[in-house]
């Protein structure tokens, strides 16, 4: 659950064998994990300071994504978080340029995260 912490001992065989994948990991080593679950479902598209949470809700198709400076067809929906008001409707595709400002700046980070006709959530905050 959220903030909860464990230990994992992972031996040799079920960790990296005889491989070296990290400089202080050496070849066959038991590894000692400290994970802390700080959120799931949502991947934080801000360095870490969860101002942009970005969520999958239907994974579209393809694995090519927009760059910063590409044109993208959109449909946009946007609601007030306080009363679910919609605010924006884009009543279709349009196409919009992801460095034109017309965006939030977070919100066009996280387009460049999504491949064809996928469905994402955005949290900014």
């Amino acid at each position: 659950k959220l903030g909860e912490r464990a230990i994992f001992i992972v031996e040799p065989e079920y960790a990296y064998g005889d491989q070296i994948v990290w400089k202080g990991i050496k070849a066959n080593t038991t590894v000692e994990y400290q994970v802390e679950v700080l959120c799931w479902g949502n991947k934080d598209l801000s360095n870490g300071a969860g101002g942009v949470l970005y969520k999958v809700l239907d994974a579209g198709c393809g694995w090519d994504q927009p760059a910063p400076q590409d044109e993208v067809l959109v449909s946009v929906e946007a609601r007030r978080s306080v009363d679910g008001q919609m605010v924006v409707d884009s009543h279709g595709p349009v196409w919009l340029s992801l460095s034109s400002g017309l965006l939030p700046r977070g919100l066009a980070l996280a387009i460049t995260e999504m491949s064809q006709k996928m469905k994402a959530q955005v949290i900014m905050t």
